[in-house]
């Protein structure tokens, strides 16, 4: 039931955004490549583009983001390059009430491609990354 009210919230905005929906996709994706390229510098400047309801939390973010290290036996550090970067979905986060923007990103890391998944939220009142993570199905 849930998908189906989902459903019908998403068909809702684009209906009304149509004209808007292009841009507002857009400025999701910048958003999004923006703090991947921030995940290779000071991790202020990363959390910064985090939503405030961000999941596990700005306080365990560090903590987050070295799990996708080790597991991905990579090292954000070295820096980040994103090869390209694709729209992948868009609906209704019911927990927070508000549109979200996946897209899912190329990128090398530490000699590695690899692809992640970024997915920022607008809820009226704040907007930023919601959810990231790496998505190879050897992780």
């Amino acid at each position: 039931m849930k998908r189906f009210i989902s459903l019908l919230l998403v068909l809702f905005i684009l209906t009304l955004s149509s004209c808007g929906l292009p841009e507002i996709v857009d400025k999701a994706k910048d958003h999004s490549e923006k703090f991947i390229l921030s995940l290779s510098g000071d991790l202020e400047e990363a959390v910064s583009f985090m939503h405030p309801d961000f999941w596990p939390g700005a306080d365990r973010f560090a903590e987050y983001l070295g799990q996708l290290e080790r597991a991905g036996e990579i090292d954000f550090s070295d820096g980040v390059e994103i090869l390209n970067c694709e729209f992948n979905s868009l609906g209704v986060e019911m927990e927070i009430d508000g549109t979200y923007y996946t897209h899912i990103c190329e990128i090398v890391v530490s000699g590695k491609t690899l692809h992640m998944y970024v997915t920022v939220i607008d809820d009226g009142n704040d907007y930023g990354v919601y959810y990231f993570g790496l998505f190879d199905p050897d992780l």
